[in-house]
């Protein structure tokens, strides 16, 4: 669950962008309670932030003029494509050996869009594990819109940080650290609200971006947005997703939303290479990714267990297609026995 205030300052800006009425701001609140939901609206309207007019509400103006709110639709998208286009073809040779496939220019511009439109703020502090083609992006836009995001790049290819780090534009505008994220981070990076990351598409790199982006991730309000490769990757990537999906949950993540080819990547020249001796030729770039978005939860160890009727620590045990009598038993009737038990308690 969201932060009271984070969850607060979500509902208003959402009341901003036109979604007013209750019915409205109650889809868009990831499941939370219509009676918590009228709660926290009506803490608003009590602390003079919202109005409440003929069912709908308006955020008061004095409130507004205070917020420093990045608004994406009066932004130079097209100036920002162009300039990044310029750098994109610039940038160094990709390589096999660092699993080097980079978002094309639609795909960091939709990601752009998508993280300022759900944390429109300056004062960002976004990190990008693996992932320079965005990173690069956004450094774009903060120069040329002149934003107050706070970016740091984490990579380990050598090449891409220097030649960012010798880039006169890029160079002021974003921190880089030249890093392998196998290992541990040598120094405090402090928290951030937003991490970006593009793994190697295989479980062992999940583990490890992950470890590494929950230690640097703002409790409770900070969002993780990570590639995940679809479901025909390879035979078993059915399978490595589930896994993929219960590092998040042990990790003290949570699923806000997964959406299918949301990433297109730039086919590297090895890989043009490859396809081309057994006789594939694309005329476009084929491979995409998909996007996941995660944010911190610290749901309690018994509530875990009501709601999910499964060990706490394997909480994907009951989404199993492999689900065991035991645990389909335990799943059906615990609930049963726990309401048993607290009428007991209660008598």
């Amino acid at each position: 669950m969201e932060n009271k205030e984070d969850l607060k300052k979500y509902i208003m800006l959402n009341i901003l962008r036109g979604i007013d009425s209750f019915d409205k701001l109650l889809q868009i609140c990831h499941g939370i309670y219509p009676t918590e939901l009228r709660r926290l609206l009506n803490e608003l309207k009590n602390e003079g932030l919202i109005k409440e007019e003929n069912n709908l509400f308006v955020v008061d103006k004095n409130y507004i003029k205070s917020l420093s709110i990045i608004n994406v639709n009066t932004l130079n998208i097209e100036e920002i494509n162009k300039e990044f286009s310029k750098l994109y073809y610039e940038l160094p040779t990709p390589h096999p050996i660092d699993y080097e496939w980079r978002w094309d220019l639609n795909s960091v511009e939709n990601l752009f869009k998508a993280i300022i439109n759900e944390k429109p703020f300056n004062n960002l502090k976004i990190a990008f594990l693996g992932a320079p083609t965005a990173a690069i992006y956004f450094s774009i836009a903060k120069k040329l819109e002149n934003l107050d995001l706070e970016l740091t790049l984490i990579d380990r290819n050598e090449e891409i940080i220097r030649y960012i780090n010798n880039h006169k534009i890029l160079n002021s505008q974003i921190k880089t650290i030249l890093h392998d994220l196998q290992y541990d981070f040598r120094n405090q990076l402090g928290k951030f609200d937003v991490i970006v990351m593009d793994p190697p598409w295989y479980e062992d790199f999940y583990k490890v971006f992950i470890s590494r982006a929950s230690t640097i991730l703002q409790p409770e309000s900070g969002l993780i947005y990570s590639s995940l490769f679809p479901i025909n990757t390879r035979p078993n990537a059915v399978y490595e997703r589930i896994e993929i999906l219960e590092i998040f949950t042990k990790s003290g993540l949570s699923v806000l939303s997964l959406t299918p080819s949301f990433f297109k990547y730039e086919t590297p020249h090895f890989e043009s290479k490859s396809l081309a001796v057994s006789n594939v030729k694309l005329e476009n770039n084929w491979r995409y990714g998909d996007l996941v978005i995660l944010q911190s939860w610290d749901a309690p160890k018994f509530w875990t267990l009501l709601v999910l009727g499964g060990r706490y620590n394997d909480p994907l045990t009951w989404t199993s297609p492999m689900l065991g009598l035991k645990n389909l038993l335990f799943s059906a009737f615990f609930p049963y026995f726990l309401w048993c038990f607290i009428s007991k308690c209660t008598v």
